[in-house]
């Protein structure tokens, strides 16, 4: 099971993970339609029921990383 979040999937939730969506905001880099799932957590494991990435799945994965 890969964390919501850890889009690379090696397990952690890291700055690799930060700079996918970093990037994908930017529009370069495409995030797969499973990357994407994954973003549509909450810390607490809940849908956040968004379906953007944005600025906000960027906070959140700092928030994770940064406790």
């Amino acid at each position: 099971q890969i964390p919501y979040f850890d889009l690379n999937g090696d397990g952690v939730i890291d700055i690799f993970d930060l700079t996918m969506v970093i990037n994908h905001v930017l529009g370069t880099q495409t995030l797969t339609d499973s990357q994407k799932q994954r973003l549509k957590y909450n810390s607490s494991g809940t849908t956040d029921g968004e379906s953007i990435i944005n600025v906000i799945d960027i906070i959140s994965i700092v928030n994770i990383i940064l406790p």
